[in-house]
């Protein structure tokens, strides 16, 4: 679990860096919270990774992808945010399940999915690892 975690907070870190670029070059994007989407969880066994103006053209994301645009707020204001994973659990088939959510500087944790609409977390977060099948995506479903 260890090296499937370390790759993921290395994507994590990528998607902060793409969003910090947007945010610096790409005039009157709305703040996270104002800009009306909202969360929509990925297929199981499948993940999108969606940078701000993605999120922004098709109104909504999952955890990571809130979680990243959110961190990239912050450390352009200044505040030393970071995606932190939360309740990691390895699956026998190779599956990591995870939620991503902001840890504060103070130690504070921000969600943004649940202040976007994330109802239940009952079904658990998925990421494939790359060494059971690879990256695949499709349109997410909404919760019920």
């Amino acid at each position: 679990m260890a090296q499937n975690l370390a790759i993921l907070h290395v994507l994590l870190g990528a998607l902060v860096a793409v969003n910090r670029l947007l945010l610096r070059s790409v005039p009157n994007l709305p703040p996270i919270y104002r800009s009306g989407v909202r969360y929509v969880r990925d297929n199981p066994g499948e993940e999108d990774w969606c940078d701000v103006l993605q999120i922004l053209r098709q109104g909504y994301a999952d955890c990571k992808s809130f979680a990243a645009w959110r961190v990239a707020e912050l450390r352009e204001m200044g505040i030393g945010a970071r995606c932190e994973v939360a309740h990691p659990r390895l699956l026998p088939n190779g599956t990591l399940l995870y939620h991503i959510r902001v840890r504060l500087p103070n130690g504070a944790i921000e969600d943004p999915s649940i202040r976007l609409g994330m109802r239940s977390r009952s079904n658990g977060w998925f990421l494939p690892s790359p060494f059971a099948g690879g990256w695949r995506g499709r349109s997410p479903r909404p919760l019920a």
